[in-house]
């Protein structure tokens, strides 16, 4: 079962960054159950530590998913 998650976990981070490099916003969450947008421009900070958080998730989902493969 967690071979099918990982690869789905990366897939999703994988869009959300691709997502964020092309428009400039990145998606993220705010308190409760909304959810904030982190623009390039106006907010670099926020917007370079989400993406990073993102790149690292894909990373570490990816590596389990290839570890959970050669099981």
């Amino acid at each position: 079962m967690w071979s099918i998650i990982f690869p789905g976990l990366s897939l999703v981070f994988s869009l959300m960054l691709y997502d964020a490099w092309k428009t400039g916003r990145v998606k993220a969450k705010g308190w409760g159950f909304a959810i904030r947008y982190y623009d390039r421009n106006d907010q670099p900070i926020m917007f370079w530590i989400t993406t990073v958080i993102y790149a690292v998730i894909v990373i570490w989902s990816l590596s389990a998913a290839v570890m959970l493969a050669g099981r």
